[in-house]
């Protein structure tokens, strides 16, 4: 139970598998994909967090609760396997009527699929159809959801479908003023919330809204919702609207003090600016570095999504650097870009190239700067690198491939 409720981080509906001792954990994801960039991304951050738990689990995915399980259970390759090839075991059937089927030399879904329903129906009863639908992914089943420990949602319906967004958007602000007002009373802070959009006789619209710092503000969580609906196309007039809360944290509660804290006040201001860049960019966009241990200069930092993780202040534990800070540049492109420069001064550092359809004259340089990787990485580098300055002001960073002598532009300098 305890592994059902902290499995809301992925998903507002979660439950088990109504069986006497139930093994399989039971999610709806419809739309979270959106959030992981893909299904494939999705599903494998999903599968990280349970290993970080110690905890290796199957995971399938399919358009219904039945489709999925069988996957998860008889499938190595969600991606790659046909539903049609797995064994009849993974229709969830009675040992009684899978006992019926082997004796028949019924061994897979295919076998079954090929032969009329009226005589499916016959031989093993209406159990059958009805697994036999769900797994193709025809019949969908409810979840029988399990509320988390603090278990925050609002929904509101409809029976005349709403297409004004000015309407939506104010049943949207009231809904977001509830729910802070149950944050507020057991004194916790939403960290992301889910908003379920469910359209007449359409796909749910669903988008995910993460925060930086807890929050129970309905004024900002109004502001949110606000840019999130003014990029959001409606298909339809729209049924009902729920927000839940998929991860919530202790709301830090401060004193009034007669003179404010500046550095508390910047945090919450930073946060909020973070908070409004998401909802207008997309967490995708919004991103922090890590340093990597690479040499190569576009392998030298990776990218993830600020809300990923918690920034917090780092120190580095390097006392010294081998090269100067001022000798990289701030904008770094990666993958570089090739530079022609003329045949006569391949392998030496050029007097003129051309970038962005534009022509530039080198006016004096620095370097060169030897990079290269070790001899135990495949597809290794050996560059030479100079900070070159234009007779306009320009600086770049180029380098000469040494194993070809081609040029090519890795950043500019601001």
């Amino acid at each position: 139970m305890r592994l059902a409720q902290w499995c809301h981080r992925f998903s507002p509906i979660v439950g088990l598998e109504e069986e006497t001792f139930p093994e399989t954990l039971l999610l709806d994801v419809t739309g979270m994909d959106l959030f992981a960039g893909s299904e494939d991304a999705f599903i494998t951050q999903v599968g990280e967090q349970f290993r970080t738990r110690g905890i290796f689990a199957r995971l399938g995915w399919g358009p219904t609760l039945g489709n999925a399980w069988a996957l998860a259970h008889y499938s190595s390759d969600c991606a790659e396997t046909e539903i049609e090839d797995l064994p009849v075991e993974a229709l969830r059937l009675p040992v009684k009527t899978q006992q019926i089927l082997g004796r028949l030399g019924l061994g897979s879904l295919k076998d079954l699929l090929s032969l009329p329903r009226a005589e499916l129906q016959n031989v093993a009863g209406a159990i059958l159809l009805q697994r036999l639908d769900q797994a193709m992914g025809r019949v969908s089943e409810v979840i029988r959801a399990i509320s988390s420990p603090h278990h925050f949602s609002v929904f509101w319906q409809t029976e005349h479908g709403l297409l004004q967004r000015e309407s939506i958007e104010h049943v949207i602000q009231h809904q977001a003023a509830d729910l802070c007002q149950s944050l507020k009373n057991r004194s916790r802070g939403a960290l992301c919330i889910v908003c379920r959009i469910q359209c007449q006789d359409s796909v749910d619209l669903v988008f995910r809204m993460g925060l930086f710092l807890p929050c129970a503000d309905e004024i900002h969580l109004q502001r949110l919702f606000k840019l999130q609906l003014e990029s959001l196309a409606l298909p339809a007039p729209v049924m009902s609207i729920s927000l839940s809360v998929l991860q919530d944290a202790p709301l830090v509660i401060r004193q009034r003090e007669l003179f404010a804290n500046r550095i508390s006040q910047s945090e919450q201001d930073l946060a909020g600016f973070v908070d409004c860049l998401n909802s207008r960019l997309g967490t995708d966009c919004v991103l922090r570095v890590f340093l990597q241990n690479d040499a190569q200069p576009e392998n030298a930092y990776r990218e993830e999504p600020l809300l990923e993780g918690r920034a917090t202040n780092y120190v580095s534990s390097v006392k010294g650097l081998p090269f100067s800070c001022l000798g990289r540049p701030l904008s770094l492109i990666a993958p570089p870009v090739r530079l022609p420069v003329a045949a006569e001064e391949v392998g030496q550092l050029p007097r003129y190239f051309s970038c962005a359809l534009r022509r530039h004259q080198v006016y004096r340089s620095w370097g060169p700067e030897r990079i290269e990787t070790g001899w135990w990485r495949r597809n290794g580098i050996r560059r030479d690198y100079y900070r070159v300055e234009t007779t306009e002001g320009l600086r770049f960073w180029i380098f000469c491939c040494l194993q070809t002598g081609d040029w090519f532009l890795q950043g500019v300098f601001d």
